[in-house]
């Protein structure tokens, strides 16, 4: 009885054996394993071909903005190198296409660990005056300028949205769907270039419900040289010129054929300087084109 028991314990101890024996096997090989796979990782990490390491940017436009600039747009850090391998390019490139200060974007990958954009930003053509810091480009997409771009002296297209209620909504990378900015923008196109400064394009009551209200305002500045005691000095012209809404091009022509009698009319003995200025500016004159074939001058 004793001996029978003594053999059937023995397959039981041997089992347990087995398990321990394999728990720390299968414990020690997995360690070794981790301790491996670290080990291949920190590698990894420490090889700079796996990762994005350079940034090149081509473009219509020479570097129209910083490769850091770039680089916080698609959520790139040097503190944490992106792995080159998994890089998601349409995710960068759809970021990139979602920032309102580029029209276009593609993103391609050059081994070993270069991340090439081409890119094009939208121009400024003219700024919308009824909000701040808000370019528009030649579609009448509106973007935000600063701090993408310098400076721009650029004319202003200033549409009364605020005298709506409720105003209308500024959609990123759609075009403002306004009348009046389709038609400031005819305006714009339609003006000269090598003539006066034109400052602003006032089309807030082009479609206003009374006709006599209905008017464009175009806020110029004519400028020229003129001899004043013994200095040569530049004057300035301040203009506000009224315009219909169906004649625009007619009337600028015939603003045009006015420019040179506008002058001849300012009596220039008349003015003084102050001290050692270099420029003068004339008290702003209205002239209203919106009859054909006449010009009231206040």
């Amino acid at each position: 009885m004793s001996a029978s028991k003594r053999s059937a314990s023995i397959p039981i101890v041997r089992a347990v054996a087995w398990i321990v024996s394999s728990v720390i096997v299968v414990a020690v090989a997995g360690h070794l394993f981790l301790q491996h796979t670290s080990r291949k990782h920190r590698q990894l990490l420490d090889d700079p071909k796996a990762h994005i390491m350079r940034i090149v940017q081509t473009g219509p436009q020479k570097e129209a903005l910083s490769t850091l600039c770039l680089a916080e747009i698609m959520e790139l850090s040097s503190d944490h190198p992106a792995p080159f391998a998994s890089f998601n390019i349409g995710q960068a490139q759809r970021r990139l296409s979602n920032c309102p200060v580029i029209e276009k974007a593609r993103v391609a990958l050059e081994k070993p660990n270069t991340l090439y954009i081409d890119y094009r930003t939208r121009q400024p053509l003219a700024w919308l005056y009824d909000y701040v810091d808000i370019g528009l480009d030649e579609k009448g997409i509106c973007f935000p300028v600063a701090p993408f771009f310098s400076p721009k002296n650029l004319p202003e297209i200033y549409l009364g949205l605020f005298e709506r209620q409720p105003p209308p909504t500024l959609v990123w990378n759609q075009p403002l769907d306004d009348e009046r900015l389709k038609l400031g923008l005819a305006v714009l196109r339609l003006f000269p270039k090598d003539e006066a400064r034109l400052r602003r394009i006032d089309v807030s009551s082009a479609f206003a419900e009374s006709c006599g209200k209905r008017q464009i305002v175009l806020m110029i500045e004519e400028s020229c040289r003129k001899i004043i005691g013994e200095r040569e000095v530049v004057v300035v012209q301040p203009l506000f010129l009224r315009l219909s809404v169906k004649n625009i091009s007619q009337e600028l022509g015939n603003y045009h054929s006015l420019r040179k009698k506008l002058w001849d009319t300012v009596d220039f003995s008349h003015l003084g300087l102050q001290g050692n200025a270099s420029g003068l500016t004339l008290p702003a004159r209205v002239i209203d084109l919106r009859i054909d074939g006449l010009a009231f001058i206040q």
